[in-house]
């Protein structure tokens, strides 16, 4: 499955490189996420210029979404994540649908900070779930 991490001028790099980094770790299982962006080049609130992956055209269901102010919230095949370090629900939930709830706490577990393992997959699924409607096991 082919992830857009969509991305516009003034982003913060933690938003994009986090989500798309997590993401990529599950390439031997399917997964590869690409900065996806309006414009061949972005610059980012720091003034770093970053060149998209693909374009925005990429993105080709992008009508309809619903956007809350909330950490997490996925309609059909669209999420959005609220916040630098909501990064981590996007890749949660790609990883969760396409490779299951396994896979997802793996990674989670692997990125945690030392000490806050359990924490942070538990933290990390319950938003995914809560924001998309679906039922921890």
């Amino acid at each position: 499955m082919r992830v857009a991490v969509v991305t516009f001028d003034g982003f913060n790099e933690l938003d994009s490189f986090i989500a798309s980094a997590l993401i990529n770790r599950c390439r031997a299982d399917g997964l590869e996420a690409f900065i996806t962006t309006p414009t061949p080049v972005v610059t980012s609130m720091n003034g770093v210029p970053v060149t998209g992956q693909r374009p925005i055209e990429f993105v080709s269901e992008a009508c309809g979404v619903t956007v809350l102010d909330a950490p997490f919230h996925a309609q059909g095949n669209i999420a959005t994540a609220g916040g630098c370090l909501a990064s981590q629900y996007l890749a949660t939930w790609v990883i969760t649908r396409a490779l299951g709830e396994d896979a997802a706490r793996a990674v989670l577990n692997y990125v945690a900070p030392v000490g806050e393992n359990d924490e942070t997959v538990e933290r990390g699924l319950r938003a995914v779930y809560e924001g998309s409607g679906l039922t921890l096991r």
